[in-house]
């Protein structure tokens, strides 16, 4: 399941913010857990009470601060 793949990588991979150049906000934290759980961003919209295009924005920053291209990067654990 997307939850035990999650805590199998956070304890081989854990995400150091602290170590990027740009750490993320704790909204995009947010988002980034979510986007880990498999959800869409209409899904992560209605969890975190905001619209689809924030979420889209913050998608977008994470990218950029993570230096990755998809979902499936932060999913395999690629930026950690």
């Amino acid at each position: 399941s997307p939850d035990i793949a999650r805590k199998v990588t956070d304890y081989f991979n854990p995400i150091h913010s602290s170590k990027l150049q740009d750490p993320l906000t704790v909204r995009e934290e947010q988002v980034l857990n979510a986007i880990e759980e498999g959800l869409t961003n209409k899904a992560i919209a209605e969890r975190l009470s905001i619209t689809i295009e924030t979420v889209k924005s913050h998608v977008k920053k994470i990218y950029q601060k993570l230096e990755v291209n998809n979902r499936l990067d932060i999913v395999r654990g690629k930026y950690r």
